[in-house]
């Protein structure tokens, strides 16, 4: 949001993205010839929205194309998830293959939306991912990065 002096509300704090490899390995019987090791690379990005300040996360965006597109979206109030969103898209065309909306108050669910199906290849090929969780590891990973920066800013100074 852009306010009548120009400012925003938030400033585009941290941006991270690098390359992904996943390997798995499946067995279609008992016999050694049919055992199948599947390699797949792809990238990553994720962006954080921070508050003016730097102080608070509003908002994180993260997208994978491992398999299919991952897309998920955080957005926090008073450093808890509020909303989330995680959603798959079809490499080919872009269209939805499954999307899931949770929203939260206080740290409980208190509303859920599902369309599509977490299913089949999909489901074989991807971790199912709580929402909740996600929140609270970007949150942890902000933390220990606001950390580590504020310890070197305080070595720094009292050299």
């Amino acid at each position: 949001m852009i306010h009548d002096d120009g400012q925003q509300d938030f400033i585009l704090a941290k941006f991270e993205e690098g390359k992904l490899i996943q390997e798995s390995v499946t067995k279609r019987s008992n016999t050694q010839k049919a055992v199948e090791t599947v390699k797949r690379s792809g990238g990553f990005s994720i962006l954080w929205h921070m508050s003016r300040d730097s102080r608070k996360i509003l908002k994180v965006e993260y997208h994978d194309n491992l398999f299919e597109n991952l897309y998920v979206i955080l957005y926090y109030q008073r450093d808890e998830v509020v909303y989330g969103k995680i959603e798959y898209r079809s490499d080919g065309d872009g269209s939805s293959l499954f999307n899931r909306e949770e929203y939260y108050r206080g740290g409980k669910l208190l509303h859920k939306k599902v369309m599509g199906c977490f299913c089949g290849y999909l489901q074989e090929n991807r971790p199912a991912l709580n929402l909740s969780d996600e929140g609270l590891k970007y949150k942890n990973k902000l933390s220990a990065v606001t950390a580590t920066a504020t310890n070197m800013a305080i070595g720094k100074s009292e050299q």
